[in-house]
């Protein structure tokens, strides 16, 4: 399970609405000498990022929790809005361009079997996103609430 820190800033029913800073880097390897992740951070800025989790431990605003979401979750997600629309572009563009009988008309069914392929894939990340948002399995969690003594520290970061 991957996990985070963060603060509740909201509580709607049963969701709590939680403020987390973009970190370095995952943490697993040296700044100085691992993946140039921690550099990127620094040219983009630490932005705080906004979103909501489940609140089965019924955290109030104001506490420091740990926030955490399936691994596979994550895996699934990322296949899902990234590698299947360039699968339906590509395999848009193939059908397109196995159709044409002549070469001038390969490049334009390919382009329009491109774009049929992109339109095919916006449909199924908005029916996706519809299925995730609705998935417990899918949606971040808090796990537990941080300690006082971590709580100024972890304020004091954002």
């Amino acid at each position: 399970m991957l996990e985070t820190e963060a603060v509740i800033v909201e509580i709607k029913n049963s969701v709590a609405y939680v403020e987390t800073q973009r970190l370095s880097g995952c943490g697993h390897c040296d700044p100085q000498k691992g993946c140039a992740t921690s550099t990127l951070t620094k040219f983009f800025g630490g932005k705080k990022t906004f979103f909501k989790a489940l609140n089965p431990i019924e955290a109030q605003v104001g506490d420091a929790v740990v926030i955490g979401v399936e691994d596979g979750a994550v895996l699934k997600g990322s296949l899902a809005v990234y590698l299947l629309p360039i699968l339906f572009v590509l395999l848009g563009a193939g059908m397109g361009n196995a159709l044409a009988s002549t070469a001038p008309q390969r490049d334009l069914l390919a382009i329009i079997g491109a774009v049929v392929g992109l339109g095919i894939s916006y449909a199924w990340i908005r029916a996706y996103t519809a299925f995730v948002s609705k998935n417990s399995h899918f949606q971040p969690v808090i796990l537990r609430k941080i300690s006082t003594d971590k709580i100024v520290n972890f304020i004091k970061e954002i």
